[in-house]
This record gives C-alpha cells, structure tokens and sequence, in this order.
C-alpha cells in the first residue's frame, strides 16, 4: 500500500464528534423534510400504499404478522420477506398507524447506515475518512428517496452494513464466530429481500478467503460453516411459510403454485435479472404475461421504442429501461445520478490502495486497512456488475445498495488525497481529483437535464425550470473550479488557510450538486411507489420523476366508494373485491377492512376461479367486486392500467361477474376528479385510463 498517512491529515479535528453532528444531521434533514406530505394533503399519497395497506392488515393479528399478509384477511401476501415490514408494524403499533409511522422506520434506518459507515470507515482510516464517507452517504440522492419511503431498500442497505461490520472483524482476526455472526446477519438481510442480499456474498466470501490470517484449508472450512448458517437463517421462514397448510396462510403473491420460495427464485429472482427476450426463448409462457407490475411499460402503441433500449427518449419506459445493458449502464447519467457523483474519488481510493493489493495476501494480512478496501471495492464492483447486465425488473432504487460501498471508498480517496504526507509528486493528484469530479458532475447533471428537456418537449413551464437548473449547474461548477484555483496557487502543502478555504469551496460543490437531485424526493416530484432521485421539477420527469400513472389511487380518491361500501356491506366477511392489489391497497389503508386481491399485486395470480366465487357470494361472504371497464367511447387512445390488464388476466372471473353481478351506477359511489375529466387524455402516454366498475353480486 502507498504510503499515506491519514491520521495526520490537516482536516483532522479534535472535536470529529460536532462534524458528524452537523453531517447526522444534514441528513436526517433531507431524509425527514416535509415527511409524509402527500398529494391534495393526503399523507398516504407519500407512501407505496400497497406496502401500507400490508402493515395495517400485519397490525390485526399476529398470523397476519407473521405470514406478512397483504389484507386483514390474510387472503394474499405481500410479494417480499416480511423484516422490514415488521419494524413498521412495530413502529405503527407504538405510535398509532399513520403515514409518519411507517415512513419513520426508515429515515431512522438511514440515520443509522450514515453512523455506521462513519464508523467503520473511521477506525481503520482516521477521523476525515470516516467524515467523508458519512457525508457522501448522507448526501447521496438515491439514498435520500430510498429512506424517505416505505420500501424495504433501505432496511436491505442497512443489515448489509450491518453484516459487513463482524466480517472486517472476522476477516482481520481469522475468526469464524465474528463470520458465522455476519452470514447469519447476511441471511436476515434475505429476509428483508430475498436473493438481492446475496448479491455481496461473493465479495464477503472473497475477502475472507483472501485476506483472513489463518491457514487455507481453515478458510475454506469457515467458509463453509459461513454457507451453513447464511442458507440456514435465509431460508427457515420461506420453510415455514411452504410447510403450512396452504388453507392455513395467505398465497404467496406473484407465484404461480403458492410457494414462497417460487417467489424467491421466480418473481424476485430470474425475472429480476434475466432479460425478458431470454425468458421468452426458454419459456414461452412468461411472455403471455403483460409485464410484471415493477417492469418497464412498453412503449405506447406506434412508437418505435422498444424495452432493448433503443430510444433512450422513449415515454413508454421507465428511467431504469432507457439505459442499455452492459458495462458502461451505471455511469449512463439517467442512472449515475442516483448514485455515482462520488465515483472520482472512490477511485482514487482504490488507487492509493492498489499498490498493497498488488504485493498479495501477505500485504493485505499484514495492513488491515487493505481488509476494508477489499470487501468495499469487492462490493461495489460486484453488485456493479450485477447491476450493469441485470435486464428482468430492474428498478433505479436498486442502486441505494452500491451507495455505502461507493461512500466509504471515496472518502478514504478524498481523505488519502487530502494527506500531507504523500509523496511530492503526488502534490497534483488532489487538484486533478477534485476538477476530474467536477467535471464528472456536470456530465451526470447536464446529461439529466438534457434528458429531462426532451421528456418535457412542449411543456414550457419544466423546460424554463430545467433552463435554469442548467445555468445553476454552470454556476456551481465555475465556483468549484475558482475554489480549486485559489488552492493551488496559494499553499504549496495545501495547508495554508486560503488553500484550504478554496478545497472547502470546491468541495461543497460537489456535495451540494447531489443534494440537488435529492431534492426531488424532498419535494414530492418523485414517485412514491418507485423512489429515485431527480430535480424538484413541478410535474416531475416521465416517470423517473413523476408519479407512476398505474400506481394505485390515492385514499381520498376512495372516501366515496369507501363510505358506499361500507353502507351496503350487510354481513359479508370482505368489504369488497377487486382484481389487483393497486384497486385494493386505498380501500385497505382507508379502512382497515378485508378486501380481497383476486389476483395478487399485478393480477396474474391464479388465486381464485369462478367455482371459488360463486361459493363465497353463496356463503354471503363477498357482495361486491370491482373491475376495470372498457375505455370510454370515443377515445381513440388504448387502454391502460394494471387493473385494465388484470382483467385480461382474469377473463374467467371477470366474465362471471359480469353474468352474476348487477352493475352499481357510477353516481352512487365513483369521484370523479375535477381536475382529471373522463374525456381528457393521460398526459405523455397517449392512452387513457380504464374506467372502474362496480358489481353487486348480492342478488
């Protein structure tokens, strides 16, 4: 390893205790700011409703909790592992169900990575390291929206730090406990969602084999108690969940022969990762399938867009699905602002480390500071990979698990540059780092916006708003450039107050910019139900920054149809049906009450037949079912909604219905919003919305 000594350099402080305050609390700031303020002033808006309504159906019993249902009935799951749902039910047990209560859990548990990677990046590389690593997490925008929802991400982020922490130890100890510790920790993180936590285990496994100071054959013996214990605590509640009577638990959402670890290796495994062209030429069934309800949207009808990628503009897909699969995907700017404005100076950690690395196991054994650098550089580059060529369902709030990996190696980058002393021939390296960032920044920031421009062609008002963000970014970056100027010339050790002063400029730039982009979740221009990071732009961008037109409704948009229901329910068990999860998720929230999803989140579940129906509404269990209609006459554009492709999904039920059922009119239970008319098109889609029906089946 490159001489550098990071305990003497010059932004060392005496009082590192008051700097992580303030960097605590920057990013609880941006994670906790104007929490829970939803649209038209409903909180729940904020929230992925379809996760809300499974934390108020887990509050009413304790199966529920423990099958991770997704209504009070227990009818359906929810589509991940239940750990991360479970702190929010605690949460929403001691303060009262709320969108603050579920939402909560989560800053918290942001709070905690930043803590966290202070300290783990600190013991190893001083004060500055373990500084700037908790501020570049703090301040990383796709960390920012993921801990400001309720998805399980930030939790997953979390147990992985958390694993990582008795693995350094293990590793630079020999110790199997510490790593027998840290699988078992690695298999909770399965639990909070499923194989996306095994992603790290090669680098885990790696830095073991290759850095643990005990004989070879000892390693390999570890590691393979390690592989006992990680697949043991992983798999013991998919175990239980599939060894219970299937009439005694919920269906497993998103599977098609009610098995938890289906839904392990199908819906949150290979359709993950696996490119949909290669599922469709080694199994034709998935592609009879629309697309899963967190896929990409294929391209409205007569554009030449397509999900390979091909236009990178397309308004049919979302942001994850403008970018190409391949080895240059994450830095693509639509990806690398959620995540890599640091990436410079992570680099250069790697750099001033890579010497080390190069004289071999002994070196590494002997400096313990190459143990850290190993398993992050080994996390990011594998989790990168994954990343880069994963072409199944693959969402932009995926990347908040290379945010700590990419924070802890650009701070001790930042803070190895930093270091007075390094060689004198390296005296430039700290310059030509900070203008590489910048320069680095304006390419994800212009290519944003550029992006953005494009998307949001004919609409003047975000075209001047992207305009001036644009002149903002030109700005920042000529401050950053005069900040790193006036370092230069005036401190030929960087320790002069004037060389430091303008450091300090340049660098707060570069803090600054990202923080920008996290603004956009801050301010409710980002979806709640796919979180990212993008611009505070009024209306958002497409649907990286818009909310998703298929997402369900909000609760006030169901007070009507609620208090319908509600009146004419007589003494049936559920308060009403619907064919998907996004009809029913609002009803739920609003409630408390059973609804039944017949088709599991996206529909497609084969839950219920018609023989199955027929006998609830015999036993006057279910009096009403609600179902997407047809596209209103006239229209001229295609339908759209996952209720509208479930019911194409549901042909069978919905035929049934429709014979047995008598339609409710409209006027009687359906808002229709003044500011959305039944004639108007959906803004940048072309297509319109289906029309829900209603159906009484208590005749």
């Amino acid at each position: 390893m490159t001489h550098v000594d990071f305990q003497s350099n010059p932004l060392e402080t005496r009082r590192p205790v008051f700097r992580l305050g303030a960097i605590v609390l920057l990013g609880f700031s941006l994670r906790v700011w104007a929490l829970g303020q939803g649209r038209n002033g409903d909180p729940f808006a904020a929230t992925n409703l379809y996760y809300s309504a499974g934390v108020r159906s887990m509050l009413d019993s304790w199966h529920n909790f423990f099958f991770n249902a997704f209504d009070p009935a227990g009818f359906v799951s929810l589509d991940k592992p239940p750990v991360a749902f479970w702190i929010q039910v605690v949460s929403a047990r001691l303060f009262g169900f709320s969108a603050i209560s579920v939402l909560i859990p989560q800053v918290l548990e942001g709070v905690a990575a930043i803590l966290l990677l202070n300290h783990l990046v600190h013991r190893r590389f001083g004060v500055t390291a373990g500084l700037f690593a908790a501020l570049f997490l703090a301040a990383t925008p796709i960390s920012v929206a993921v801990d400001r929802s309720n998805d399980a991400d930030g939790c997953l982020a979390l147990t992985l730090l958390l694993a990582a922490w008795p693995l350094i130890l293990a590793v630079e100890r020999g110790s199997m406990r510490l790593l027998l510790l840290a699988m078992a920790i690695l298999g909770v993180a399965f639990n909070v969602k499923m194989l996306a936590a095994f992603v790290v285990v090669p680098a885990f496994g790696l830095t073991y084999l290759l850095a643990a100071p005990v004989s070879w054959l000892r390693r390999v013996g570890h590691l393979a108690a390690g592989g006992i214990v990680l697949f043991a605590v992983s798999f013991s509640w998919c175990a239980a969940y599939d060894l219970t009577p299937p009439d005694r638990r919920p269906f497993v959402d998103s599977s098609t022969d009610n098995s938890m670890f289906e839904l392990v290796f199908g819906h949150n495994g290979v359709q993950r990762f696996v490119r949909r062209g290669a599922l469709q030429a080694g199994a034709g069934a998935l592609d009879q399938l629309s697309p899963q309800p967190n896929a990409p949207q294929p391209p409205a009808s007569g554009s030449n867009a397509s999900n390979d990628d091909t236009a990178p503009r397309s308004r049919g897909l979302r942001g994850a699905a403008r970018t190409p699969v391949g080895p240059l995907r994450l830095v693509a700017p639509l990806l690398a602002c959620q995540v890599a404005w640091f990436l410079p100076f992570a680099i250069a950690g790697v750099a001033i480390t890579a010497g080390g690395m190069r004289r071999g196991r002994a070196a590494i054994v002997q400096d313990k500071r190459l143990v850290s650098v190993l398993l992050w550089a080994a996390s990011a580059l594998v989790t990168g990979i994954v990343y880069s060529y994963a072409g199944g369902i693959f969402q932009l709030y995926y990347l908040d698990t290379l945010a700590a990996p990419l924070a802890a190696l650009a701070g001790i980058g930042l803070a190895g540059l930093l270091s007075p002393s390094s060689s004198s021939r390296r005296r430039w390296a700290l310059p030509v780092a900070l203008l590489a960032a910048i320069i680095w920044d304006v390419y994800i920031g212009g290519g944003y916006i550029d992006w953005g421009l494009g998307i949001a062609d004919g609409d003047a008002v975000r075209q001047t708003a992207l305009d001036a963000w644009s002149y903002g970014l030109g700005a920042a970056a000529f401050v950053a450039v005069a900040g790193l100027a006036l370092a230069w010339f005036t401190g030929k050790d960087y320790r002069s107050t004037s060389a430091k002063a303008g450091f300090a400029v340049a660098i707060a730039v570069l803090v600054a910019a990202p923080a920008c982009w996290g603004l956009g979740s801050v301010l409710g221009t980002t979806s709640a139900a796919f979180p990212s990071a993008g611009l505070p732009v009024a209306g958002g961008l497409g649907d990286t920054g818009g909310a998703f037109r298929g997402q369900a409704p909000e609760p006030r948009g169901t007070e009507k149809l609620v208090a319908f229901l509600e009146a004419h329910r007589d003494d049936a068990r559920f308060l009403a049906a619907t064919l998907d999860s996004r009809q029913a998720a609002p009803i739920i929230v609003a409630t408390g009450s059973p609804v039944m999803s017949i088709g599991g989140f996206s529909g497609a579940d084969p839950i219920l037949s018609p023989e199955r129906l027929a006998a609830l509404r015999a036993a006057g269990q279910l009096r009403y079912v609600m179902i997407e209609g047809d596209v209103p006459q006239g229209d001229g554009g295609q339908a759209r909604g996952y209720g509208r492709e479930a019911g194409e999904r549901q042909k069978e039920i919905v035929a049934w219905v429709r014979a047995n059922g008598k339609p409710v009119d409209p006027a009687e239970w359906r808002l229709d919003r003044p500011d959305e008319p039944e004639s108007a098109p959906v803004p940048r889609r072309g297509r319109r919305q289906a029309l829900a029906e209603l159906y009484d089946l208590g005749l």
